[in-house]
């Protein structure tokens, strides 16, 4: 008897200092925003915060550190929270910890992008919508941004009229965007020095540019080993935003863009109504800022696509080449096949492959290659031509696996 006694006491003494996981229930009325700004500053691990039905107006960004938190609401027509009235400058929402998931609301508004997540491994958004309004047509961010995080599912993320990228992943590794949608944004969706994605079932419609896969040498990591397939690239001609990408000085009007990316598969996809050009590859030039980055895309393979019209209203570098007499429709390709100068001129085998894709309404596809051959070269010394870039057996990245959280 006395040992039962004293196993109970000390299985007591044990469970006295573990804290029981806390719901935070954040209900709309004159309490709400001091209950939810608590609760985002004050969770610890395997807590819960559930926004009810309403309309929140923030006057604060909101920042969680805490890891393995679920913020849920009542659902995207339930609740939003609005920062319109917003103050100090921050994204609507910003999270430092890991294993954080979000689902079920709208952010509105925000001044520095509506959700902000970094560092971190272990990301769910799941029906969440970033939306900006005419009211914040001159905030200059991105809606939904990850930055040097891992282990992302983005599902059902709709993003509408952010300035800069819809949603954009920076330095990132291994990651899932799925069933989303971008609209109405500078650019759709931004992979920026990131690796291992799939990226599928998406719809990137009446953006400035519809989809982008970029290595960007000022930042550490490449860009590759990705699979973009099944996704809507559609209308993507909004000229009311970025007049170029990122810095990049591609011009608006682009279906797909691949900038110094390698191991791509792009497939199965609707690419379409592009002013400009429907899917571009290019190169970038300059130094880059790790010895192990390539500027020059290799290892790509386009196939089984769709590509509607495109070419009927260029502008910038592409009316410039338009008006030089080349071609700008379906797929451009900057005929970048080495780099670096001198002695340390390197030749890259490329191989870069278009296989089985189909013109809507039937049809030849269009393709241009530049023919400018080293990279960072000048568009001045380019040399149009129909040839295709060197092919080659680029196998298909396996698919994407993300840990439990």
């Amino acid at each position: 008897m006395d040992r039962v006694f004293s196993t109970l006491v000390m299985a007591l003494a044990l469970s006295a200092g573990v804290s029981e996981a806390k719901t935070y229930k954040i209900k709309a009325g004159i309490k709400a925003i001091p209950a939810l700004t608590v609760a985002f500053e004050q969770a610890k691990p395997k807590d819960r915060i559930r926004i009810g039905r309403g309309v929140y107006d923030l006057p604060q960004g909101l920042t969680l550190a805490a890891s393995n938190v679920r913020v849920s609401g009542a659902g995207v027509a339930q609740t939003v929270l609005r920062f319109v009235n917003q103050t100090d400058g921050q994204p609507g929402i910003r999270l430092t910890g890991s294993q954080v998931r979000l689902r079920g609301f709208v952010v509105e508004d925000a001044v520095n992008g509506a959700i902000l997540a970094e560092d971190g491994d272990g990301y769910a958004f799941t029906n969440i919508e970033a939306r900006f309004t005419a009211l914040s047509l001159l905030v200059t961010a991105d809606g939904v941004a990850l930055t040097r995080a891992r282990n992302i599912l983005l599902d059902g993320v709709n993003v509408v009229g952010a300035v800069d990228a819809g949603i954009m992943l920076s330095q990132c590794e291994n990651a899932v965007i799925r069933a989303s949608k971008a609209q109405g944004n500078g650019v759709g969706l931004v992979l920026e020095n990131t690796r291992q994605v799939d990226v599928y079932d998406n719809a990137f419609t009446n953006n400035g540019v519809g989809f982008a896969a970029i290595q960007m040498p000022q930042l550490p990591g490449d860009t590759g080993v990705v699979r973009v397939f099944r996704n809507q690239i559609e209308s993507n001609d909004l000229r009311t935003r970025a007049s170029s990408l990122l810095g990049t000085g591609v011009p608006p009007s682009v279906g797909l863009l691949v900038l110094a990316a390698h191991d791509m598969h792009i497939y199965q996809n609707s690419i379409g109504e592009h002013g400009g050009a429907n899917m571009v590859l290019l190169s970038s030039g300059g130094a880059t800022l790790e010895p192990d980055q390539i500027p020059v895309t290799h290892n790509v393979v386009a196939r089984e696509n769709v590509f509607g019209r495109s070419g009927y209203a260029a502008q910038g570098t592409f009316a410039t080449l338009q008006q030089r007499g080349f071609t700008i429709g379906d797929i451009m390709w900057d005929g970048v096949e080495s780099y670096g100068k001198g002695a340390g001129l390197r030749t890259l085998p490329v191989r870069i492959e278009f296989t089985s894709n189909a013109k809507l309404g039937g049809g030849a596809i269009t393709f241009t290659n530049l023919g400018i051959k080293n990279a960072g070269g000048s568009l001045e010394g380019a040399k149009p031509s129909q040839t295709l870039p060197p092919g080659g057996a680029t196998p298909e990245p396996a698919p994407v696996i993300l840990p439990d959280f």
